[in-house]
């Protein structure tokens, strides 16, 4: 549970007005196994908490049950969040290839946090902050990192996405933006310290520079210049999917952007990357959205992971989401997308979306989505900003004329109307999206209601990971203005619990550490097996981010319908030869990479 604190009264009162959009974002949630005790722990977020509450470490008790764990290098920088920045997001992984799992965490106002664990070495389980000794001191503005091998030279790398600009643009020397702390004027009508909201409802371009930092080997960092590798936009960066979109071996990015454009970049064997544009509205590149979540999947099974991107679906914003379906293009080098939410029941309409997590919940072997909804209500500041009766709190109703402004108008703060007291399309109901499946592959339903998972609010991250070992997928969900919500998935009683058509596969890989990373991160599993008489073929990958402010459950887990007997797994070791192995149904295993040659299929 979290205790709803005092944040957005100690602001910059510069801002005080728009306080609740500025941090309206922030409430993550990660989830790794930090203790070696072979349960999933959690890492919990939460900005307008008591500052005891901004970061916070959860060990599984088992059975759903958590208890809080003291990490004295966590606390003493969250608690400091006025100098230091406000956390807003976090991935476990180990990052220096230890053997044990690390924590990176996300910071608006300050720098990213990189906190080491030190079981490997103690054989406690405990953090120490080595973001200085790492070499990640930049400022960030940022609500989501992710790590990746991009040159596939066996280390992971660190990718920071900044949402807003991490310097006031005006200044003649660089300004770190801190909302806290904003300069003071220089002279009579100074406003510069205020210019740094987006400027622009569908291709804004000021947002912060997303950092790319190379990993050493050696628990070290080295900054490199995204432009030069081809990612020199400066777009509204919330969330990210490391994933292979074109087959050739090469970890891709896509990049989900408030206020404009998504991003999609195709590495270029591990020296550029190309940023994939297409020609007209509606293709990929040219959207007009306000995304903020990119979550992956093969949802019609037809071999190519498709990416699902969150939006808003309301009066001004009549977006709803993207579902990019993916297949091979006529480049090979560039696949084909193709944006089916609507056809396929997946827009999200008449809600205000935020992030998302992609799994199999019924264990039917085919991928579904949960979907989390709701912008900001007034339940923290109406006793004291109380609209006047007759009057309606429809933050809209004061803003409209602005959104309809120029850029010169709408990127200063003080412009904005005062959105005190008043509500944004609050507390709206989630959705799950169950994949139809045999009956209409790709196809979804909402069914939240059914499953109970529809209750309203202002959420933000989803978490789709099997918290209790059973063989299906739990969700918890973060809250913008409450204690987080927790379902525990009751497909399963156990992991032993075999129902006629709800079998599953868990899948834990462990790489060499020389061809691929320890986490396998980038790895591609391709399953098969028959079932009717006709062959299956299911594919995952392993990545770190499962959609906005949410990380993705470190295992693979592949439902198997009324498949009960053993699959064929084909592991496609990044940056390594692949690997044939036999899984039983039912059980979680795990595989590490066999040995093999030494040398490096890096792009160095």
């Amino acid at each position: 549970s979290s205790t709803m604190g005092h944040t957005l009264e100690e602001l910059d009162p510069r801002v005080a007005h728009v306080a609740k959009w500025l941090v309206a974002v922030g409430d993550a949630v990660a989830t790794g196994d930090f203790d070696g005790d072979g349960r999933l722990d959690l890492f919990l977020t939460h900005p307008l908490g008591t500052p005891e509450h901004h970061a916070g470490l959860y060990r599984n008790l088992g059975d759903l049950r958590f208890e809080r764990v003291a990490v004295p290098a966590l606390e003493r920088f969250a608690t400091r969040y006025k100098q230091e920045g406000l956390a807003g997001g976090g991935t476990f992984v180990d990052w220096d290839g230890d053997g044990d799992v690390d924590l990176a965490v996300a910071v608006a106002f300050g720098p990213v946090r990189l906190l080491r664990n030190t079981l490997r070495e103690t054989g406690t389980a405990g953090f120490e902050d080595v973001t200085e000794a790492a070499g990640v001191t930049d400022h960030a503005v940022s609500l989501g990192l992710t790590f990746l091998d991009y040159d596939r030279d066996g280390h992971l790398d660190l990718l920071v996405l900044n949402a807003m600009t991490t310097h006031l643009p005006d200044y003649p020397t660089p300004t770190p933006l801190n909302l806290f702390q904003l300069p003071a004027p220089e002279y009579e009508g100074d406003r510069r310290m205020l210019r740094f909201m987006h400027d622009g409802w569908h291709d804004a371009n000021n947002g912060g520079h997303n950092a790319l930092y190379r990993g050493r080997g050696d628990g070290t960092f080295e900054r490199q210049d995204v432009a030069a590798l081809g990612l020199p936009e400066t777009h509204w960066s919330l969330a990210v999917s490391t994933v292979d979109l074109n087959h050739d071996g090469w970890t891709d990015l896509y990049v989900a952007n408030d206020f404009g454009p998504d991003d999609v970049y195709l590495n270029e064997a591990g020296r550029h990357f190309r940023h994939v544009v297409g020609k007209r509205f509606g293709e990929v590149g040219r959207d007009t959205y306000k995304g903020m979540n990119a979550s992956v999947g093969d949802f019609d099974r037809n071999g190519w992971l498709d990416v699902y991107v969150s939006n808003v679906h309301h009066a001004l914003q009549a977006e709803g989401s993207l579902l990019w379906m993916v297949e091979p293009g006529e480049d090979p080098f560039v696949p084909r997308f193709k944006d089916e939410a609507t056809f396929r029941g997946a827009l999200n309409e008449r809600r205000f979306g935020w992030g998302a997590a992609a799994g199999d919940l019924d264990d039917d072997g085919w991928p579904d989505l949960v979907q989390a909804n709701g912008m900001v209500d007034a339940r923290l500041d109406a006793p004291r900003w109380r609209i006047p009766e007759g009057q309606r709190n429809d933050y809209w109703y004061v803003n409209h004329k602005l959104m309809q402004s120029g850029p010169e108008v709408h990127t200063y703060a003080d412009k904005w109307g005062d959105i005190r007291g008043r509500v944004l399309y609050p507390n709206e109901a989630r959705r799950v999206y169950l994949n139809l499946g045999d009956a209409r592959p790709g196809h979804f339903v909402d069914v939240a209601r059914e499953v109970g998972i529809d209750a309203p609010d202002n959420s933000r991250g989803v978490l789709m990971a099997d918290l209790d070992d059973d063989g299906d997928l739990d969700v918890l969900v973060t809250n913008q203005h409450a204690p987080v919500s927790l379902y525990r998935n009751t497909l399963r009683a156990a992991a032993t619990d075999a129902k006629p058509d709800a079998h599953f596969v868990g899948l834990s890989l462990v790489g060499d550490g020389q061809r691929t990373h320890r986490s396998a991160v980038g790895t591609r599993v391709v399953l098969s097996y028959e079932e009717g008489g006709k062959r299956v073929e299911q594919v995952r990958e392993v990545g770190l981010m499962g959609g906005f402010s949410a990380s993705a459950d470190p295992r693979l887990h592949f439902g198997l319908g009324r498949h009960a007997g053993p699959v064929k797994a084909t592991l496609h070791w990044y940056g390594a030869e692949p690997q044939e192995v036999t899984l039983e149904a039912d059980r979680y295993q795990e595989v590490r990479q066999p040995a093999g040659p030494t040398a490096r299929r890096g792009g160095r």
